[in-house]
C-alpha cells in the first residue's frame, strides 16, 4: 500500500526550449524572421511541459525531490499488525521506492526525518539504483531495513537526477516531434495555455507513456 507522496522538481529545465526553437522549430515552421522568437519560446516550453506531464518522464537532465509521509508497507504487513501480530518495518515492508520520473540516472540521497524533526541521511551502502526498471527504484540491500522513528508527515524525502541527457539531441526522436507537432498546433492558432495533446502528438509519445506514476 502506497503511503502519501510528492514530487517537486529542483532544477529548472532551460535548453531545451531554446535548442529547439533555434535548431528545429523555425525550420518546420519555415519561419525566418526573428519577429515572434519570444513567443516561440514560450509555446516551445508548454508543449515541452505537456510532454513531460503526458509521459510521465523528464527530457533533459533534472533533479527531483520525492517526498512521503513514511515507507511503503505491504498488505501482509497491515495484515499482521491489525492482527496484533508483533511485525517491524523489515518484515513485510516493501523493499524498494519507485522514483515517478523517468528514466531514472542516479540518486543523490535518501533522507529521513524522525519524531523530533532531526533529519538522517540513510547510508548510501544500505540501497541500490534500479535505472533498469521504469519507473527506476531505490532497492533496500538485503540484510538491511528501513528506519523506524518518523514523523508523521513527510518523513522521508528522495532527491535523484532522471533525464535523456544534457541536450536536446539526446532525447528520444518520437519526443521531440511530438513536442513539435504540438507547437505547430499552438502556433497555427496562436494559443497559450492549452492542455491539449493532438492526435499526432498522442500517437507519437503514446510509446513513452508511463501509465500509472
Amino acid at each position: 500500500m502506497a503511503v502519501q507522496q510528492s514530487s517537486t522538481r529542483i532544477t529548472t529545465e532551460a535548453e531545451l526550449p531554446a535548442a529547439v526553437l533555434t535548431a528545429n522549430l523555425k525550420l518546420h515552421l519555415n519561419i525566418d524572421s526573428t519577429d515572434q522568437d519570444a513567443l516561440l519560446a514560450v509555446i516551445l516550453a508548454q508543449c515541452t511541459a505537456l510532454a513531460e506531464d503526458y509521459t510521465g518522464r523528464a527530457l533533459t537532465t533534472q533533479t527531483w525531490e520525492l517526498w512521503t509521509d513514511g515507507f511503503p508497507v505491504t498488505l501482509d504487513y497491515i495484515d499482521k499488525v491489525r492482527s496484533g501480530i508483533p511485525a517491524t518495518f523489515s518484515f513485510g515492508a516493501d523493499s524498494y521506492i519507485e522514483l515517478p520520473r523517468a528514466p531514472l540516472v542516479s540518486i543523490t540521497h535518501l533522507k529521513t526525518y524522525n519524531t523530533s524533526n532531526t533529519v538522517a541521511e540513510f547510508a548510501a551502502a544500505s540501497y541500490y539504483t534500479d535505472t533498469t526498471s521504469t519507473p527506476g527504484r531505490l532497492v533496500l540491500n538485503d540484510g538491511y531495513s528501513w528506519p523506524t522513528d518518523l514523523r508523521a508527515r513527510n518523513a522521508v524525502v528522495v532527491q535523484y537526477v532522471a533525464g535523456y541527457g544534457a541536450t536536446y539531441a539526446s532525447v528520444p526522436a518520437a519526443i521531440r516531434m511530438g513536442i513539435m507537432q504540438m507547437a505547430e498546433e499552438m502556433w497555427g492558432n496562436r494559443i497559450e495555455g492549452t492542455e491539449r495533446v493532438p492526435q499526432i502528438a498522442s500517437q507519437l509519445l503514446s510509446a513513452y507513456r508511463i501509465e500509472e506514476l
